[in-house]
């Protein structure tokens, strides 16, 4: 197997958190993925996902005006949206 196979495979084990850690202390990460780079984990209703803040939503925006065109429900999670029942 090449080193850029194993290296491949590696990448394929890790989570989505531990991926994310590792393009963001990349150089090359940063290039390919900005957008992700840049974006938060937000629990939503207990689940953790990665979000864009309203800031970059509106530059992502900007550069790519036809994703708001199609996704016109898109939009930022800043704060969960789904309240908890407090009993």
């Amino acid at each position: 197997m090449s080193e850029y196979d194993a290296m491949r495979q590696e990448a394929r084990a890790m989570s989505c958190r531990e991926r994310l850690e590792l393009d963001r202390s990349l150089e090359m990460g940063w290039k390919l993925f900005p957008w992700e780079c840049r974006a938060q984990f937000r629990i939503v209703s207990g689940v953790e996902i990665l979000c864009l803040t309203s800031s970059q939503m509106e530059s992502l925006f900007a550069k790519h005006s036809y994703l708001q065109e199609h996704y016109p429900q898109i939009e930022a999670i800043e704060d969960d949206p789904i309240p908890q029942l407090l009993w």
